[in-house]
């Protein structure tokens, strides 16, 4: 389905500026959700986790792959 398709690709895109600091709001309007809300609920329906867990888990991966 296009929809879906599209869904996937935003998504893949926000994964990659989530390893900055931008906010929710300014990484969904880049990708194109004009809704906070409905960029998370997309996230999470695709990944199984939030945004927000999933950011956090790349910086301590990040952290400990130093050592």
């Amino acid at each position: 389905m296009p929809h879906e398709f599209l869904t996937r690709r935003r998504i893949n895109a926000s994964k990659k500026l989530l390893l900055q600091t931008l906010s929710l709001e300014v990484i969904a309007g880049m990708i194109g959700y004009h809704n906070v809300n409905i960029y998370i609920r997309a996230f999470k329906k695709l990944t199984g986790t939030t945004s927000h867990h999933f950011r956090r888990g790349i910086k301590s991966k990040m952290i400990y792959s130093h050592f």
